[in-house]
């Protein structure tokens, strides 16, 4: 249901769609694998009156966005994570990125640290571990 629904959001043909792949976890999560995906839009919107993330019923704890066309964290609001996965993702503004990272309360990310400043990359490792994807 999620997918179609992220296909109906992003006004994608679900047959040119990478299939997501959800795994259970040891912790009782799940980790959602979205590398790759055409998914902008996460957020259902009805103005005024209702809004929620499409993944969010998934109980997710885990995500992997690598290669995603995500071009904000904003847009993962609503799901618990405690971790994400997002190398080779183009934040369209890197400023707010610890902002949004913090918001979503991880506690540990996985980032390409050459796409961001120092600072940046020491701010988040004030609340999160941050692990090197260019590693």
């Amino acid at each position: 249901l999620a997918e179609a629904l992220l296909a109906k959001l992003n006004y994608s043909n679900r047959t040119q769609i990478k299939p997501l792949k959800l795994t259970r976890l040891d912790d009782g999560g799940y980790h959602l694998d979205m590398t790759g995906s055409n998914y902008r839009s996460l957020i259902i919107s009805i103005q005024g009156v209702y809004q929620r993330n499409v993944l969010e019923p998934l109980k997710l704890t885990s995500l992997d966005i690598s290669g995603s066309k995500i071009t904000s964290l904003k847009s993962l609001q609503g799901i618990n994570l405690t971790e994400l996965k997002m190398a080779d993702v183009r934040i369209t503004s890197k400023k707010y990125l610890v902002q949004q990272a913090q918001a979503l309360k991880l506690k540990r990310i996985i980032l390409n640290e050459s796409a961001y400043s120092p600072d940046v990359i020491a701010q988040l490792k004030e609340t999160m571990t941050v692990v090197n994807a260019d590693q």
